[in-house]
């Protein structure tokens, strides 16, 4: 799909609403994003989800385009605790 990450989000709704409603097969979900309206916000929501066992929140900067592969500068994960990714060879 084209377009900013909104554009995108409203396409993949589009796409699926017909696997969404009653008639559909159920397996089809479209998950709830919600701007972040400042510091209080993002605290509470990270509680939120950290309460009900989640690992923290992705943020997306408006309007941000596709790339392939990780983001740098559009896309941030926000958690309590930091952790490292490796390659485990053998």
């Amino acid at each position: 799909a084209s377009g900013g990450f909104e554009s995108r989000l409203a396409q993949a709704e589009t796409a699926t609403a017909h696997l969404r409603d009653n008639d559909g097969c159920g397996f089809v979900e479209i998950h709830p994003h919600e701007p972040c309206r400042d510091l209080n916000h993002l605290t509470e929501e990270l509680e939120r989800i950290e309460k009900l066992d989640g690992e923290g929140l992705m943020m997306r900067r408006k309007h941000s385009l596709y790339h392939h592969g990780r983001s740098k500068t559009d896309l941030l994960k926000v958690k309590t605790f930091k952790d490292d990714e490796g390659i485990v060879y053998g």
